[in-house]
């Protein structure tokens, strides 16, 4: 799971986290360019993708919960935090 992601702001209160420099997301478009865009071809490449949005998405939270900044870790910290909450996720 390389998922990266771009944080984007809205305006001053308002943060929205898009996931199109995601690796997944790059390769469920290939898969789909591959396969003359038969999205179930791809069924696999979409379902990592959700995936991944969806740790990156609870790690902000949980960041933003306990007061972390910045929410999302910077692109060089991320496999460390990954491994982190990867350990964490799996106690709950």
């Amino acid at each position: 799971m390389l998922c990266m992601q771009i944080l984007v702001v809205v305006d001053s209160s308002c943060w929205r986290i898009t996931f199109t420099e995601c690796e997944e997301h790059q390769m469920t478009m290939q898969c789909l360019d591959d396969n003359g865009y038969d999205r179930a071809q791809c069924e696999k490449f979409y379902e990592n993708y959700r995936n991944c949005k969806k740790f990156w998405s609870w790690i902000a939270a949980e960041r933003k919960r306990r007061g972390i900044t910045p929410h999302l870790p910077a692109p060089e910290d991320r496999e460390a935090v990954k491994q982190e909450y990867i350990h964490f996720m799996h106690k709950t």
